[in-house]
């Protein structure tokens, strides 16, 4: 089948970003990973428990599901995790076509689904089948508490949470939410996101790798925090993946990053690369002069970092 007739997801990185437009007109761009922070938030957590005892308490399916506690229980955590896991499925697959997150939509969608499997599952549990009108007014109430529960969210909640679920050196950054023409609100600077590659089929962060060395059909590779992982593969193959990182193939069976180098040795057994790790790397022959003028900038630039500044 040709490739133009495939739908398909795309595959988005972990730390890309998505805009979520809430129903009070408040626009954010936030990752994958910031948005599951936020539905695991104790402030998250409680508004969605806090509305759900309200239901439970007026007990709007009382003519519907007349059953003992145990069945009634089961009746209300069905609906409550019905509804959140309907929710964000509907964002991560909102989220994985690229498409913009309305939230009017996904908890319309997420409340009416939940009603639909809801009054099934009562059915199961034993109540009578619930007429046309009695399901209107159901759906009716849902959404209205479902909408309530994001209004709450969206005025009061967001920006509290949006202070702990921020990297650390965004939580300074809360003069970046600025009020846009729609009267919403616009993050408008964020840390820069975590760089990822797929290295020999294993993710790293890029900034974690510090050097590769092969080992026969394998490549070891030396992270920032000294720990190694040995995976099948060449060391040609984890090379070309990191072309534009600053960093040189030292040798043919060596390649260094520029966070690794700590300094440079010269004597009569050869020139050695010394790692900030500990570890001292052999420089081929033919790659000495490129290498070491690259070495030496490095170790400078460190010098001049740590050197106190004049007239302190």
């Amino acid at each position: 089948m040709p490739d133009d007739t495939r739908l398909s997801l795309r595959q988005p990185d972990y730390w890309d970003e998505m805009r979520i437009v809430f129903v009070n007109g408040t626009k954010l761009d936030l990752t994958w990973h910031e948005v599951q922070r936020m539905f695991r938030h104790p402030f998250f957590v409680a508004l969605v428990l806090v509305i759900s005892a309200i239901i439970i308490l007026l007990r709007p399916y009382g003519d519907l599901v007349q059953f003992n506690a145990m069945s009634l229980t089961l009746f209300y955590a069905n609906g409550i995790v019905t509804f959140m896991a309907l929710l964000v499925a509907s964002v991560y697959a909102l989220y994985r076509l690229g498409k913009t997150i309305v939230t009017a939509v996904t908890i319309s969608f997420a409340a009416i689904g939940a009603t639909l499997w809801g009054l099934a599952f009562g059915v199961l549990l034993g109540a009578d089948v619930p007429r046309i009108v009695d399901l209107l007014l159901v759906a009716g109430f849902n959404l209205t508490f479902a909408f309530l529960g994001e209004l709450v969210l969206c005025t009061f909640l967001l920006p509290r949470i949006l202070k702990d679920i921020l990297a650390p050196s965004a939580r300074t950054q809360l003069a970046t939410f600025m009020t846009d023409t729609a009267g919403g609100l616009a993050l408008q600077m964020r840390p820069p996101p975590i760089r990822e590659v797929d290295l020999l089929g294993r993710r790293f962060a890029i900034h974690q790798i510090m050097c590769l060395q092969a080992e026969e059909h394998y490549v070891l590779i030396t992270l920032k925090d000294a720990q190694t992982e040995l995976l099948r593969g060449k060391i040609s193959d984890a090379v070309a993946v990191l072309a534009d990182v600053d960093c040189k193939r030292i040798h043919r069976s060596h390649w260094v990053a520029a966070d690794a180098v700590a300094g440079w040795r010269a004597d009569r057994s050869g020139h050695t690369i010394l790692t900030c790790f500990g570890k001292d790397l052999p420089l081929a022959r033919n790659r000495q002069h490129d290498v070491r003028v690259w070495a030496e900038a490095i170790v400078a630039r460190l010098q001049n970092e740590k050197a106190p500044a004049k007239g302190a």
